[in-house]
C-alpha cells in the first residue's frame, strides 16, 4: 500500500486543524460519530475534550470511533511509543511511502488502525494525545514511523 498524497491529504490536514480548532472552543461531551462523509480517516471520532482523565497516564482518555482508547508515550525528546487498547490494532494497515515499491516497516509512510487514528509522515500529533502532554504544548509534526517487535514509534519534529 502506498501512502496517498495531493488533495485528499490537504483536505484531511485542512479538516484536522478545523476540526481541532473548533473542538479547543468548546468544551464537550463526548459524543460518537463517524467522520466518513469528510474521510473515514479522520483524525477524532468522539470529542477528545471528554471529561475522562486516566489518573495512572494524568492525560485525557482519547478513543477511537470504537471506544478503544490511546495514547502517544514520550520515549525522548524526537521519539514517541504508540499506545492502544482493545482489537483495532489487530487490524491496523500499515503503507509504505510515496512511489516506494515495498513497504519497509522501519521507514513507514502511514499506520491507520481500524476506527482510527489514521497517523502519516506530516500528521500533528497534539498534546492532549501524549502522556504528560501539557495544553499549550505545539503540536507535534511526524517525521518517520516504524514499527518493530508489535510497538510503532514515531519521531518528530515541532515545526
Amino acid at each position: 500500500m502506498v501512502e496517498c498524497t495531493g488533495l485528499e491529504n490537504l483536505r484531511t490536514e485542512r479538516f484536522r486543524e478545523f476540526e481541532s480548532h473548533l473542538l479547543r472552543q468548546i468544551r464537550s461531551i463526548a459524543q460518537p460519530g463517524s467522520a466518513s462523509a469528510l474521510g473515514a480517516e479522520g483524525h477524532r471520532f468522539e470529542s477528545y475534550y471528554s471529561d475522562q482523565i486516566n489518573q495512572q497516564r494524568k492525560c485525557l482518555v482519547m478513543k477511537n470511533r470504537y471506544g478503544d482508547e490511546y495514547h502517544w508515550e514520550k520515549l525522548n525528546d524526537k521519539e514517541y511509543r504508540f499506545h492502544m487498547t482493545g482489537n483495532s490494532m489487530k487490524y491496523c494497515r500499515f503503507g509504505g511511502k510515496h512511489l516506494e515499491e515495498h513497504i519497509d516497516y522501519s521507514n513507514l509512510g502511514m499506520f491507520d488502525p481500524s476506527g482510527g487514528p489514521y497517523v502519516g509522515i506530516g500528521s500533528k500529533i497534539y498534546f492532549d494525545e501524549i502522556q504528560g502532554g501539557q495544553k499549550g504544548d505545539e503540536p507535534l509534526i511526524v517525521e518517520r514511523i516504524r514499527w518493530t517487535d508489535d510497538v510503532i514509534i514515531i519521531e518528530v519534529s515541532d515545526e
